[in-house]
């Protein structure tokens, strides 16, 4: 039998939403009917005051702790629920938003459902992408108006749409109707040349059905004609209203109240609360006088005693009521309904029920004050139906014939039958409309699959020949390539990327997969245009079901390392490498990716043995003695790093990125031979930007040591042109972030948090700006015996993601002051906890303290304060012209984007020392500086002050800081492997004539001279 899952961010245990009551029930009326039902939600209820979640089902109580995953059965429909902190979606943290899209995947994953059905927001887009790529079929649940707005639905993620009433189809009518998405130009011919006769498959409207309110009976309805029920409904029973909102009519209904009790005395008046209360009326301003006129009844499931005390039931809804299923389950007992002639009400009611006009300024304004003709004509339908027993008695028949349509085992028929139905709808036929169109989509399909199935096949014969099971260009995946790479759509996507239109290569190749969804280039694709939009777990899953797909593709794997390394899982890394090298033990391209893999988990010994053991059999890339080298530098092997960086350059001569970091090595001497051969290489059409840039980054270096300042900074200028030329970097960003971070730190804002966040104090943040001496810094402390040395730690850049700062791209994004205020104790704790958790894996020893020398962590002083406040925070900074020089003559590739241009440098610097000295001033003491140029001057007094900071006790192994052996990670390696060299404090001062722009930027910040006009 089919499979359904039911994705969304809110749960379905909700007893106050009528949508999540709705769902709940066609999900248990497809169980009934043999189907299997899954659901995947947050613990996320309507409304905005907090929900006794514990009242929606016995296994919420007691709640679990949030971050936990919590498994219910609800009669046979399986529930996995992902626990929030807090019950109001508007209280949502980015974390638990982004946990519950990887849980929400693994559900999708596991149960590998022909149905996804959800009323979800643009979070679980990609997931129901995935579902339809795999087959499902898409069914969105449109249960109110509320996304009437343009560009509101997830058009392009949905087959078909369910509408509890014809009202609302007619409202989204236009929507519905429209066609969507991108227009596909495909080639289905037997060859690879484009056909231009095949007519393209363009987007299709919308497959819509009516499916209404599947409600229960609450009671007998006919038990409401007996003669002593009709007597006795005034003395007894209730003008009934359920959930007083002003929306449904709340403020019309109590106007009502107050009119009956003058025209129509004795009948009482009941509400029953659910979204809105007395209380919530009360703060409104409404009277007590009027209040107490109503019989205020508490929210309930028992509808059962609601509609047997109830004689007449009120729905002045003043919005576009979808269906009412209140007025339903009023039909259905029996109960007759006075309702507003809004939305669905009318079809809802079936002729059984009284219909008044909606008066338009009600409409316009819901708490206006209605016109007194308008109650008036309310209150004398009530009048007359609570006195005359005989119209009573027939408006309850009338009721009990219109209740029909809501009769439960027709409407689960209904519900079964409409399922069915788009289960059972050939996919093809759901997106191409022409049935030539449909077979020639099911016929490349199948070449496509038998083309990738024939060559997966052949690899794995080989493998089992102990021949290479993959090669380094994947030539035998390349007729599968190129029938992707034919494909006008592909190239139309491709063209997108290129021209960085990422919705629009999205839109295409979203589309795309549909139609031939185990295209593994377009898969690809699709995935590098998530990266690009940092969009980190879909890019990782994609690539997962590429190599899935085809286990043999090398740069499918090359593609998901990449990304399974740069969301900083270097263990899952190489767990993934380890089971390619298990397929293929004996392959060299597997050990020299795992290799690489070694060194970026910062295994440097152990990479360089797999490393040896790979050039013994294979010769090698020239990026493969790159990474060989960059392991030797990092453990202090200098001449063998040379060697290593010399060979990668004979492999590839114009590899910029292996001239580049030879520059750094200081037993590399540039002859005059190095110069040209570079030189020859800037000549070539054919570089590369990225060579190109790297080469002139090192024909700078190379003339700089020669004194040569003039052509040294030409090439300075020119690498630098060409990186600015590829970022849209934009220094303001910073600017407005730090005067969003001064506004929101304040001394209350700390005062009001003290004693908060986790109490551990091991961190040892080292921070500022790139080159300013924060390895230098590093090695004092690590040369510690209590203090243990890591690297540049990506965690702390992470967890502030959320609440603004630097993002995954180097963009700053604005500050997230909102969450800021929100979060509390336990939540502060908790984050300092997962840091310490997430970096434990960079920790090799027991010392008890440890350093993170992120630079760009100094715009999360603040988070760092309130996550861990007795962690240490050392600010290690430099003369303005000198730093900002050092910026610029250094090539940092992504995410230092400020250091291409001297205004960005300069003023990025300003904001930099601008958000250090007002934490001085809201913190005092709470950071230590250290300005290089007097750690320089004075070292030994400079050491002592910064142990005494961190309550180290002194130690003479920190003066010696360059005898410490560790592995050191930034191109400072071998400058901290030496004793402190006081020539490079004022090398800035050669090119000061061209720095000018710097200096000017600068401002006050320096003198005439470029000197700086204070120290911190």
């Amino acid at each position: 039998m089919p499979t359904i899952l039911f994705i969304s961010e809110t749960c379905l245990l909700d007893r106050k939403s009528g949508a999540a009551l709705s769902v709940r029930a066609q999900l248990k009326a497809l169980i009934r009917a043999g189907w299997q039902a899954h659901a995947a939600t947050l613990t996320f209820f309507d409304g905005d005051a907090e929900y006794p979640r514990a009242l929606a089902h016995p296994a919420l109580s007691p709640l679990p702790p949030a971050g936990s995953t919590v498994m219910l059965d609800d009669e046979g429909l399986a529930h996995t629920l992902y626990v929030t902190h807090s019950s109001r979606q508007k209280a949502a943290r980015p974390w638990e938003l982004q946990a519950f899209t990887e849980l929400a995947q693994e559900v999708l994953d596991r149960v590998q459902p022909d149905v996804v059905l959800t009323y979800c927001s643009p979070l679980l887009q990609p997931l129901l992408a995935q579902a339809q790529q795999r087959g499902a079929r898409t069914v969105f649940y449109l249960a109110n108006p509320g996304y009437a707005t343009p560009g509101a639905l997830p058009l392009r993620f949905v087959d078909t749409f369910l509408l509890p009433s014809h009202a609302l189809v007619a409202l989204y009518r236009e929507t519905l109707d429209r066609p969507t998405g991108v227009l596909l130009d495909l080639d289905l011919s037997d060859d690879v040349v484009p056909f231009e006769a095949v007519d393209p498959p363009g987007p299709q409207g919308f497959e819509t059905f009516v499916l209404r309110d599947l409600v229960q009976r609450p009671m007998d309805g006919l038990r409401n004609v007996l003669p002593d029920r009709v007597a006795q409904r005034k003395a007894k029973r209730y003008v009934t209203m359920v959930n007083p909102d002003p929306a449904r009519g709340g403020q019309f209904f109590l106007n009502l109240v107050e009119q009956a009790r003058v025209l129509a005395p004795g009948v009482r008046f009941r509400a029953v609360e659910s979204g809105w209360g007395r209380v919530d009326w009360a703060q409104h301003g409404m009277p007590a006088a009027v209040l107490d006129l109503v019989d205020w009844f508490p929210h309930t499931d028992d509808m059962e005693r609601v509609f047997d005390e109830a004689a007449l039931l009120l729905v002045p809804s003043l919005w576009f009521e979808a269906s009412g299923r209140v007025a339903a389950e009023a039909l259905l007992a029996g109960v007759p309904v006075l309702a507003m002639r809004s939305g669905g009400l009318e079809e809802q009611l079936n002729g059984g029920g009284f219909l008044f006009d909606l008066p338009p300024a009600l409409k316009l304004n819901h708490l206006a004050a209605p016109d007194k003709k308008d109650l008036h004509q309310w209150v004398h339908f009530i009048r007359v139906l609570m006195e005359e027993d005989a119209l009573y008695a027939q408006s309850v028949q009338l009721a009990l014939q219109a209740s029909a349509l809501h009769e439960p085992a027709r409407a689960q028929a209904a519900a079964v039958a409409t399922y069915a139905a788009i289960a059972r709808k050939p996919l093809l036929q759901g997106l191409v409309a022409q049935p030539g169109m449909q077979a020639q989509l099911q016929a490349q399909r199948e070449r496509m699959k038998t083309a990738l199935e024939a060559v997966n096949a052949q690899l794995e014969n080989a493998a089992r020949g102990h021949e290479g099971w993959a090669d380094d260009k994947d030539t035998r995946y390349a007729p599968v390539l190129k029938q992707s790479l034919a494909q006008p759509a592909i190239r139309d996507a491709m063209q997108a990327i290129k021209a960085q239109d990422f919705e629009r290569a999205r839109g295409i190749l979203e589309q795309y997969l549909r139609l031939l969804p185990e295209d593994i280039a377009a898969l690809g694709l699709l995935a590098d245009v998530a990266d690009q939009q940092d969009r980190e777990v879909e890019a990782r899953r994609l690539m997962e079901r590429v190599v899935a797909l085809a286990p043999g593709f090398m740069q499918g794997h090359k593609q998901l390392l990449r990304y399974v390394r740069a969301a900083g899982d270097a263990e899952s890394a190489l767990l993934h490498s380890f089971a390619r090298l298990e397929r293929a033990p004996h392959h060299p391209r597997y050990l020299g990716m795992h290799a690489g893999l070694l060194v970026q988990a910062n295994r440097f010994e152990d990479a360089i043995g797999v490393y040896e053991a790979f050039f013994r059999q294979h010769p090698g890339t020239a990026q493969d003695w790159m990474q060989y080298a960059l392991a030797l530098k990092t453990l202090g092997q200098q001449e063998p790093g040379v060697a290593a960086y010399r060979k990668a350059i004979e492999l590839a001569p114009g590899f910029g990125a292996a001239w580049h970091a030879l520059s750094n090595m200081k037993l590399a001497v540039f002859t005059p031979g190095d110069v040209a051969a570079m030189e020859q290489q800037l000549v070539r059409t054919d570089l590369s930007p990225e060579d190109r840039c790297n080469i002139h980054f090192t024909l700078g270096k190379a003339f700089e040591d020669q004194k040569a300042y003039a052509p040294s900074f030409e090439h300075y200028a020119q690498a630098n042109s060409i990186r600015r030329s590829q970022s849209d970097y934009d220094v303001s960003r910073l600017e407005a972030y730090v005067a969003e971070a001064k506004e929101v730190f304040t001394a209350e804002f700390f005062s009001e948090r003290a004693g908060q966040g986790h109490k551990a104090a091991a961190p040892v943040f080292v921070l500022g700006l790139h080159r300013a001496g924060s390895t230098l810094t590093e090695q004092i402390l690590a040369s510690h015996s209590m203090v243990e040395g890591t690297r540049e730690l990506p965690d702390l850049l992470r967890i502030g993601r959320n609440f603004g700062g630097q993002g995954p791209r180097g963009a700053e994004h604005g500050l997230n002051a909102a969450l800021l205020a929100d979060l509390g104790p336990a939540e502060w704790a908790a984050l300092g906890r997962q840091y310490l958790d997430t970096t434990r894996s960079e920790r090799k020893t027991q010392r008890p303290m440890f350093i993170d020398k992120m630079p760009a962590n100094w715009m999360y002083a603040g988070l760092i304060h309130l996550m861990l406040p007795n962690a240490k925070i050392i600010d290690i900074r430099r003369n303005p012209m000198a730093a900002g020089y050092a910026l610029f003559k250094m090539n940092f590739g992504r995410g230092v984007d400020h250091s291409y241009e001297q205004r960005d440098i300069a003023r990025y610097y300003r904001a930099y020392v601008d958000l250090m000295s007002h934490f001085d001033a809201v913190l005092p003491g709470r950071v230590h500086h250290i300005q290089y140029e007097t750690l320089v001057e004075d070292t030994e007094a400079e050491i002592r002050r910064l142990l005494e900071h961190c309550r180290l006790p002194f130690e003479a192994s920190c003066l010696r800081y360059w005898e410490t052996e560790r592995a050191v990670h930034t191109p400072s390696s071998e400058q901290v492997r030496q004793p402190i060299f006081k020539g490079s404090v004022d090398v800035w001062t050669h090119y000061a004539t061209w720095l000018a722009p710097m200096r000017e930027a600068f401002g006050d910040l320096v003198d005439a001279l470029g000197q700086p006009v204070c120290a911190p």
